[in-house]
């Protein structure tokens, strides 16, 4: 089952890249000694992600290297291989938290579904940010998507493929990425008429 922990990057040195206590949903959680683990994050709209592993717990300045307190932290082999996904490829609507339609992810041999809502929305896949842990959902399983969309598209009820699991720390919550497996019926209108909309909103303003 897939454990999704939140943390930060404190520095990024030549052999290793020193991280703060990760947590998993407000808690602190340790790192064992040669931990396999699968790094993930965002930098100038790519999504990166590859295999690392900890190193043991270190100790760095708190606040820079100037700063007098200490801040112990976790150090993790740099990855053999980064692979790097841009999210800019495809036109992407983001949907805001007050319409953010409610969706429904089922994984196969859970209790239950996760429930959460979409972030955003393209013609490749979507992203659902939920606050429960995301038990058995793991990048490269299949699950089931259910969520309503505006019109013209409706009811989507489909089976996806999980392409990333990520900590947001800012807000203590998870954001699942999905790809879809067919063309949803609708989807490329529905984007088409909201981008329209928006480049209106910005000639008015």
């Amino acid at each position: 089952q897939a454990v999704v922990m939140t943390t930060f990057i404190e520095q990024v040195r030549d052999n290793d890249i020193v991280v703060s206590q990760p947590s998993i949903g407000g808690l602190t959680h340790p790192l064992a000694f040669k931990e396999s683990l699968r790094m993930s994050l965002f930098c100038q709209g790519l999504h990166h992600s590859g295999q690392t592993r900890c190193l043991g717990r270190v100790k760095v300045p708190s606040g820079g290297n100037a700063a007098s307190s200490t801040l112990f932290a976790y150090s993790l082999a740099w990855p053999d291989e980064l692979t790097s996904e841009d999210r800019r490829t495809q036109p992407r609507i983001a949907l805001s938290c007050a319409v953010s339609p409610e969706a429904h992810l089922y994984a196969p041999g859970s209790d239950g579904p996760v429930l959460g809502s979409l972030a955003d929305v393209s013609m490749s896949g979507a992203s659902v940010r939920t606050a429960m842990a995301p038990a058995g959902i793991a990048p490269g399983q299949e699950i089931h998507l259910k969520a309503l969309l505006p019109e013209p598209v409706g009811l989507v009820d489909e089976v996806v493929q999980v392409a990333r699991v990520d900590g947001d720390p800012r807000t203590g919550q998870n954001v699942i990425g999905v790809s879809f497996s067919r063309r949803i019926p609708g989807l490329a209108e529905l984007i088409r008429g909201r981008q329209t909309g928006d480049q209106r909103l910005r000639r008015t303003a």
